[in-house]
């Protein structure tokens, strides 16, 4: 017999060695249980609460810890929590963090989880002078330690506007400008102990605890009255402020969606136990109201901003005030500175443009007595250098005669080269007669029409007669691009010639480094129905205002010996060609001319 004992006492030992090994296998959960927010007649309840989830979860080991308010907020705030049982405050206070509610607490008969809760405020009934809520004001208030949500946020709740006022970063402080507020750790019979002494004016309690109390203790409570009391068809309990959602269960983001699912089924199966059992809050909008209205939210961005504009709102009224005066003011004087600063400018820009205006007619008077002078210098210059070209032109005719007379003593090589000579010379007679002749025309303003003629014959001419009468010793090289073939232009030859033989020296006397060979590029061209004649040298970079002055009508020489003739006679006798004449800059220096006339079909 003593043998058969051993054993199964061996066989029990060795099952409860395996199932404690079993155990510390498990997983652990910890259960969070903030003690200021559980009421005292709450507490084995909440108890049997955590067997009962640690019934539904048998995969872990639940592990309950009692905790304050500011310790499970650090944890929280860690990570290290990941289900805990506080009041609906609380849980609210905690705005967007990822926390979601499980379950809430409610009576066990017609119980309704939004409005399970609420606090009563307890007065002798002596006190005649304490008819409600703000008649407290400057009172002492027991609060029992564990009353949480319902001893502070749902008390500061009851005084409404009495304190709506200001903002402070706690309940007990915003209720400290109002009532002087104890929190005790002593039990009901003793805080209403405190209360028949006179020491407190008013005990203030979460709802239904002193009749529980009463209840189990057999205490007398005739001599107290329920400051403010309200109806509640929820409660069976004396109540002085709203009902509020009482004590919820929550899970962080740390508890897997499947085990926040076990928890709620658990504690909804639970069967009730001190009248209380565990339902779904719906509605916390009572709690939030309070929360706004103090701003009592654990994120306190918000909070301290609305505190300073409501403490020192006039203040900061009266300095917004200045403020937009300021501106005002400093708006109205930038906006007179600117109108008189565009009348200004206006009347500025007016003179400026008066007196470019000025000094543009006044050059046009000086160029216009310059042409007249020239017209009468031109004329005298005609009539009196005909006569001695045609002296020239007798005594080179004599010349030929005398030299081709028969039985000239001449050698024939010497007489070939002497009947040459004459010829060049009057060649050059006949240029220049024509040049006097043309002279008398525009004096006597006789125009002859222009006659079918090659332009590009009429360039090769023009810089042939250029470089035989240049005198300028400049280093120079000039370059003909044109084609084999005419290009046919109705004009006067002798004037296209002397458009080219301008725009050559114009080049030549541009350049103002005397070490630098000057480079022409002379180009013919056919453009659609037009004739283009280009002039392009390597002269230096035009500034933007000599490129200015060479597209106005009258010409300003920028050399200090030039009269502005050279340019501006370009121009005239082009446009007397139907032409037109357009300045550009070269590239990368000098000056390109590009003059366009109308094409002859051949």
């Amino acid at each position: 017999m003593r043998r058969g004992v051993a054993i199964l006492a061996a066989i029990l030992l060795g099952v409860s060695e395996l199932a404690s090994a079993a155990a510390e296998e498990k997983t652990v959960l910890t259960l969070y249980i903030n003690q200021e927010d559980v009421p005292s007649f709450m507490r084995d309840w909440v108890i049997r609460s955590s067997d009962a989830i640690a019934a539904g979860l048998p995969e872990y080991a639940v592990k309950t810890v009692w905790t304050t308010s500011e310790e499970l907020k650090s944890s929280l705030d860690k990570g290290e929590v990941s289900l805990f049982i506080a009041s609906s405050g609380f849980f609210r206070r905690l705005g967007f963090s990822g926390v979601r509610d499980l379950a809430g607490s409610m009576q066990d008969k017609d119980g309704d989880p939004n409005r399970s809760l609420g606090t009563v405020f307890i007065v002798r009934s002596s006190r005649t002078d304490l008819t409600d809520i703000p008649s407290l004001k400057g009172k002492k208030v027991l609060l029992q330690n564990g009353s949480g949500f319902f001893g502070t946020e749902a008390v500061l709740g009851e005084f409404g506007s009495e304190v709506s006022e200001k903002s402070f970063r706690s309940p007990e402080q915003q209720l400290a400008r109002y009532v002087h507020i104890e929190k005790s750790g002593e039990s009901v019979p003793s805080l209403l102990d405190h209360l028949a002494k006179g020491d407190a004016d008013a005990v203030a309690l979460p709802a239904c605890q002193i009749e529980r109390t009463a209840a189990a203790e057999d205490l007398d409570t005739s001599w107290l009255r329920t400051l403010s009391p309200k109806g509640s068809v929820e409660l069976n309990c004396a109540l002085t402020s709203g009902l509020y959602p009482g004590i919820v269960i929550s899970g962080t983001p740390n508890l897997s969606a499947n085990d926040a699912q076990a928890v709620t089924r658990a504690l909804l199966s639970a069967p009730a136990s001190d009248h209380l059992k565990w339902g779904l809050v719906t509605n916390y909008s009572a709690v939030d109201a309070v929360i706004r209205k103090f701003e009592l939210s654990f994120d306190h961005r918000g909070e301290g901003i609305r505190s300073i504009l409501l403490q020192y709102k006039n203040w900061i009224i009266g300095i917004a005030v200045l403020i937009v005066l300021l501106i005002l003011h400093s708006v109205t004087v930038s906006w007179l500175v600117r109108k008189r600063t565009r009348y200004l400018q206006a009347a500025l820009a007016d003179q400026k443009r008066l007196q470019a205006e000025s000094l543009k007619a006044s050059r046009q008077i000086e160029y216009w007595e310059k042409i007249g002078t020239m017209g009468q210098m031109s004329s005298l210059f005609a009539h009196e250098m005909g006569q001695p070209l045609n002296a020239i032109s007798f005594y080179v005719f004599g010349l030929k005669r005398l030299v081709s007379k028969p039985g000239a003593e001449i050698a024939p090589a010497m007489k070939k080269q002497i009947l040459e000579l004459l010829g060049s010379i009057n060649e050059e007679f006949s240029r220049a007669y024509g040049i006097v002749e043309k002279v008398c025309e525009y004096v006597k303003s006789k125009r002859k029409e222009g006659t079918r003629q090659d332009l590009v014959s009429i360039v090769r001419q023009a810089v042939s007669s250029f470089e035989k009468t240049s005198v300028s010793g400049r280093r120079h090289e000039i370059r003909i691009e044109a084609p084999q073939s005419p290009i046919w232009v109705t004009a006067k030859a002798m004037e296209l010639e002397l458009v080219v033989v301008n725009l050559l020296r114009n080049s030549l006397q541009a350049q103002t480094d005397p070490e630098k060979k000057v480079e022409v590029t002379i180009t013919v061209r056919e453009n659609g129905n037009r004739a283009e004649l280009c002039v392009e040298d390597n002269g230096p970079v035009l500034s933007d205002e000599s490129m200015r002055r060479l597209s106005e009508t009258v010409l300003q020489s920028e050399k200090p010996e030039g009269l502005g003739l050279g340019l501006s006679i370009v121009r005239m006798l082009v446009e007397e060609h139907n032409g037109t004449v357009r300045f550009e800059r070269a590239d990368p220096t000098g000056l390109r001319v590009v003059i366009s006339l109308p094409e002859e079909n051949a």
